[in-house]
């Protein structure tokens, strides 16, 4: 699809476009940002949306994205979102030689083996840490992009659920031994 097309489907969809993200924010001025992000984010793929309907389909999906992360942005900024790991003052190492950075990566690796199969673990890190694209990944492992998008955002929530869960289970303990470490 080229650009003037993409440009028309979108205009055409404009409304309908901010009353989503509208409800989603809750107020005009946000609603606007999420659709200018998502507009510049389909403009970028514009050569891989094959026809009206599949533009029309991203176009709505994008606009929720970008509405939910501009959510998740303003919720890191107050600190309130759940799954945020507070980061000490400083990095300073602790008694072992290990910093709050090491601590952190190796207890997500110990979560990550605990708790995904090893095809999720190589896709995580491959997104993650390789920063690889996901259709790099879907053709890795012979999947779909939408497949491998459902494993990486389920390994997450698997992984930052065990997390809290884990820091709980610890602040319940430290609040019936307060002088265990």
């Amino acid at each position: 699809m080229d650009s003037r097309q993409l440009t028309s489907t979108f205009m055409a969809m404009r409304q309908r476009l901010l009353a989503i993200a509208r409800q989603l924010l809750g107020n005009d001025d946000d609603a606007v940002d999420a659709l200018q992000d998502a507009f510049v984010g389909l403009w970028t793929r514009a050569d891989s949306l094959s026809d009206e309907r599949h533009a029309r389909g991203a176009t709505v999906i994008s606009v929720r994205n970008a509405s939910i992360d501009l959510l998740r942005r303003r919720a890191v900024r107050r600190g309130d979102e759940a799954g945020v790991i507070p980061e000490p003052a400083d990095d300073t190492a602790d008694c072992y030689g290990e910093s709050h950075a090491e601590r952190l990566f190796g207890e997500v690796s110990r979560l990550m083996d605990a708790h995904l199969s090893e095809r999720d673990r190589e896709i995580l890190r491959l997104r993650d840490a390789g920063e690889w694209p996901m259709e790099e990944i879907a053709a890795r492992f012979g999947l779909t992009e939408a497949h491998v998008r459902t494993i990486v955002s389920r390994a997450r929530r698997t992984i930052r659920d065990r997390y809290l869960e884990l820091q709980r289970i610890r602040t319940d303990n430290h609040k019936q031994n307060p002088q265990t470490p």
